[in-house]
């Protein structure tokens, strides 16, 4: 927006202070908002970069850290730098505080509509009440429309107030509120009742906040969890951390001794580890408070793994040398370590379905044999080879499906997965579909022949086969106990009926997909079928996209098949959990397997950061995940 368009319409600032209800002395953090038409005071944080999206590190007026943010989940429309310069002293804003500022409204101008702004304020203090004062002024010659605005305080409680910044150089709004439990107070600033502007706008410039933390900020109590002894190359820490006088700002674990290890999600309390060998692990558990006050506590790992057990094992079984007519794919079996020893029906079962490109009749490439070390690299695999069917077509040898999936996986990271994975191959004059009757002839075979539990079966899929993990979970999710769906391809017919039997079952559901891929539409697939999850859930504002919050900004009430996505996340990925209480989709960066308590088991995994050519190639990136498995093993039936 020009500056000329701001002198033709209006010219305004607003001042929002925090004042706490703690006595003195008090620490003093001051925000500028705007496009820094006139330099932030001395001491000020300047916060013009986060108007649509962002966050701001926030420091004292002194110039020390806090461990506060401010972060903004719902986008302002612009900044404008006609503020007044004229606000009373007693206020105790400065100039460069006040003569810029930032707007919003909820009617289009400038191409641009939002019911409100908000920001939260992150990383605040549970025990401490903080104290608002609110002001704005808008300098528009001798006109004097009602701009009522209202302020909305969201934390423990909810403290509301309105004000008309119309020629205001006087007033001002006070408001109170303790953070939630998780240290966050959001503002709402939007329209007032009273508001009679066309475009319904609303306004702020700047913010002071005052507050008095406790007398003495304790450390944090960092706990890792009890020593344990296992018998497998992965497993999962359990850590807990809390802090008395504050917050909890952030948790880290690292390995301060033995042999080589993976730690997956290191910034959580429960991360996975994986490539253990025999040997003995210790793994600390660092705490920080939003003071920078810091705890440490150990866990020791003994790994003992067993020497007597069979090893894990991969064997092609080509179409029809099983000798059961239930059998209808040609597949690769994985056993894991110890199948041999195995008791029935203890062992869980992934059941992989490949893309288009894996396409071929079962058979096995007469240059190898008909095991595959686990240990097998891509060159080893033969990939490239391939022959010609009766009908003169060019299909993969069963081989390929190692390339893919969980194969790959098992392959690449040394791990013992802990399943049967059966990875099936198809040909079907149904092409492109898969045929579920067989997909379901298979599932029954594979039950008998294995020591599968039949309680803990998980469909899985990627391009093409995810959407034939996801049609198969459709037709019968009374077996399904997790699916998770890759950029599912050619099956599309999701619709309430299909996932209200996946809910009704409980089956876990978690999808993923590029917002711009070329080859499976993301809108008419992955979209619509967390739609209908949702929905069925129960939901009404149900759409997946339509309130997008992300911690690097938010959408709100927009179409975002018209926006480029990747201007809105954070990170290049992001996942989104259905919380039905608030019929809204909420967001956390990068790849989570968390599920919030009490909220249903269904996840949705958003890659913005692919170009149009490698758009479709997501699926390494979400099966090398260990937390994948971890979360398959949640499910059961």
């Amino acid at each position: 927006m020009n500056r000329s368009t701001w002198v033709k319409h209006l010219s305004f600032a607003v001042i929002l202070a925090f004042t706490a209800v703690s006595a003195a002395p008090a620490t003093e953090v001051a925000i500028d908002f705007g496009d820094n038409a006139v330099p932030a005071p001395t001491g000020w944080n300047s916060a013009h970069a986060i108007t649509r999206s962002g966050s701001l590190t926030l420091k004292t007026t002194a110039g020390s850290t806090t461990g506060y943010s401010i972060v903004t989940v719902a986008p302002f429309n612009n900044d404008q730098p006609y503020g007044t310069k004229t606000a009373s002293a007693s206020l105790g804003f400065p100039v460069g505080a006040t003569a810029d500022g930032i707007y919003g409204n909820i009617n289009p101008f400038q191409n641009f509509s939002n019911p409100k702004g908000a920001f939260e304020f992150r990383g605040l203090n549970p025990a401490v009440s903080y104290g608002f004062r609110i002001f704005a002024s808008v300098k528009k010659g001798t006109a004097t429309p009602n701009r009522d605005t209202q302020y909305s305080l969201v934390g423990a409680t909810t403290s509301v107030g309105h004000m008309n910044p119309t020629n205001n150089d006087l007033a001002s709004v006070s408001l109170s509120v303790k953070p939630n439990s998780a240290g966050v107070i959001r503002l709402d600033v939007q329209k007032g009742s009273l508001n009679n502007t066309p475009e319904g706008f609303y306004h702020i410039a700047s913010l002071r906040m005052i507050y008095t933390l406790p007398a003495t900020n304790t450390p944090p109590i960092a706990n890792a969890g009890g020593d344990k002894t296992i018998t497998t190359n992965t497993t999962q820490l359990s850590g807990t951390a809390s802090d008395s006088g504050g917050s909890v700002a952030s948790v880290l674990w690292t390995k301060t001794s033995g042999g080589a290890a993976a730690i997956a999600n290191a910034n959580t309390l429960k991360p996975t580890l994986s490539g253990l060998a025999t040997g003995v692990y210790v793994f600390n558990l660092k705490v920080t408070d939003n003071g920078g006050l810091t705890a440490n506590d150990s866990v020791k790992i003994t790994v003992n793994l067993p020497t007597g057990q069979s090893a894990p094992t991969f064997t092609l079984r080509p179409y029809g040398s099983v000798g059961d007519a239930n059998a209808t794919y040609g597949y690769v079996e994985y056993l894991p370590r110890g199948y041999t020893q195995a008791t029935a029906g203890s062992l869980p079962v992934i059941i992989f379905m490949h893309g288009i490109g894996e396409m071929g009749e079962g058979k096995r490439d007469p240059n190898f044999g008909a095991t595959v070390p686990v240990t097998a690299t891509d060159s080893q695999l033969g990939y490239t080879s391939t022959y010609r069917n009766a009908s003169g077509q060019s299909v993969r040898y069963l081989n390929s499906l190692l390339l893919y999936g969980p194969n790959r996986y098992i392959r690449r990271s040394h791990v013992d997965l802990p399943f049967v994975v059966l990875s099936i191959q198809k040909w079907e004059a149904s092409f492109p579909d898969w045929d579920v009757a067989k997909v379901d002839k298979f599932v029954t075979y594979a039950l008998s022949k294995y020591k599968i539990n039949k309680n803990r079966l998980y469909m899985t899929g990627l391009s093409l086969g995810g959407g034939g993990s996801l049609h198969y979970t459709y037709m019968h999710p009374e077996r399904v106990a997790a699916l998770l769906t890759v950029c599912p391809g050619y099956y599309n017919q999701s619709t309430d009926v299909y996932t209200d039997g996946v809910v009704h079952e409980g089956v876990g559901v978690w999808a993923a997909h590029a917002h711009n891929d070329t080859q499976a539409n993301f809108h008419t697939r992955s979209r619509k079928l967390m739609n209908h999850m949702a929905s069925s859930i129960g939901g009404t504002s149900s759409d997946l996209l339509h309130y997008l919050t992300t911690p690097n900004g938010a959408l709100t009430n927009v179409d975002p098949k018209n926006l480029n996505m990747a201007t809105y996340m954070s990170v290049g990925i992001d996942t989104a959990t259905y919380n039905a209480s608030s019929k809204r989709w909420s967001w956390v960066d990068g790849i989570s397997s968390t599920t919030p308590s009490g909220q249903y088991p269904v996840l949705f995994t958003f890659f913005t950061n692919k170009t149009a050519s490698s758009s479709h190639y997501i699926w390494d990136t979400m099966y090398d995940q260990p937390s994948v498995y971890t979360w398959m093993l949640r499910f059961s039936k």
